[in-house]
């Protein structure tokens, strides 16, 4: 007979750095009935022998190690595996607070919720944040609440853009417990980022809103998020990254949004906001300064299928987000381009980068 309530998925790929203060806040958690899978994917460090030495000593702890196919296949295969009633993910250079797999799980089954979400801290070498996608304690979500709280995980709309900063925090897959049995029943799995760049947790977790009849955010940070990991802000030039994202915006619409016109809406609005980071991503390469510009022109050029931001929406948002997306409507490649330029090199000064 099965008696896991939680199996917690982690990834693992060259993460000796913080992997035995991550995998040490597992073993401190205060449930025996939970299983911890681990899955090595293809780490050419010491990654593989601190998770045996884990599962040596804490019979808790499950090891998969595979080639290396992506994060996504990782948490697939630990998927395909899994024996608890519900789920919970970590990444690798993150960790938990002692009871957050305690209270998790108390708060699904007391609230008989499909999901519960929850807020994170975000650990940054000399402080630390508290970073919540809502300002309230506790929220229940029921019936149509549950849909539009799905919208929100696609893109914010109206005077939600006041906190536009708050856009990817219901979509993060390691803020949440899911039940598992959902999971299983619509076989939902994660896509590979080699077809979409990113957001394969988002996609995961607007999939999954999709079969939520009852869910329930608990302002508690249970997540501490690791900011001060050097390799997991380092920003590179991904020459494929505009056409991956194309595919991820058409997944998106086809398997969530479908005719819905709000959420078409919000996602209109994630695109909006995509060309940001697609405009940053422009020009943090190597090339020239006429070769960066021409491709930030080709990124509004490309993405005439998208009704951005209206005036009040960005009138709501932080001025400096504000003059970018005002640009950005009417396509003033230019001006959008000088802005980026200037964006990237504050970047670069908060980080030391010459």
């Amino acid at each position: 007979m099965n008696n896991i309530m939680i199996s917690v998925i982690v990834p693992v790929y060259n993460s000796e750095k913080f992997l035995e203060k991550s995998l040490k806040s597992l073993s401190e958690q205060t449930i025996d009935s939970i299983e911890f899978i681990c899955v090595n994917d293809g780490s050419t460090d010491s990654s593989l022998d601190i998770l045996n030495d884990f599962a040596e000593r804490d019979h808790r702890f499950k090891i998969i190690d595979q080639k290396n196919r992506g994060v996504s296949a990782a948490r697939n295969a630990a998927l395909d595996i899994a024996s608890g009633e519900y789920i919970m993910f970590m990444d690798s250079d993150d960790w938990y607070s002692k009871d957050t797999c305690m209270r998790a799980l108390n708060y699904i089954v007391q609230y008989k919720a499909d999901i519960v979400l929850y807020s994170m801290k975000m650990e940054y070498l000399d402080d630390s944040v508290i970073r919540s996608a809502f300002d309230e304690s506790v929220i229940v979500f029921e019936n149509d609440e549950c849909r539009k709280l799905q919208r929100k995980c696609i893109g914010l709309i109206g005077k939600e853009c006041e906190n536009i900063q708050r856009l990817d925090y219901l979509s993060l897959i390691y803020l949440k417990i899911y039940k598992h049995q959902i999971i299983k029943e619509n076989h939902l799995r994660f896509i590979d980022l080699k077809e979409i760049g990113s957001l394969e947790d988002g996609i995961f977790v607007m999939q999954y809103m999709q079969y939520v009849n009852k869910a329930v955010y608990i302002n508690e940070p249970l997540y501490h998020y690791n900011r001060f990991n050097p390799d997991s802000i380092t920003t590179k030039y991904r020459p494929n990254l505009q056409k991956q994202w194309s595919q991820q915006f058409s997944i998106i619409r086809d398997t969530v949004c479908r005719d819905n016109q709000e959420f078409l809406n919000a996602l209109s609005n994630r695109m909006a906001y995509a060309t940001l980071t697609l405009g940053l991503n422009a020009v943090s390469g190597t090339q020239s300064l006429v070769k960066k510009y021409h491709l930030v022109r080709d990124i509004f050029v490309r993405n005439d299928d998208y009704r951005c931001f209206t005036l009040s929406e960005m009138f709501s948002m932080p001025k400096s987000l504000a003059v970018y997306f005002f640009v950005a409507k009417y396509k003033l490649s230019l001006a959008a381009f000088l802005l980026l330029i200037l964006m990237q090199c504050i970047r670069n000064a908060r980080k030391g980068v010459n």
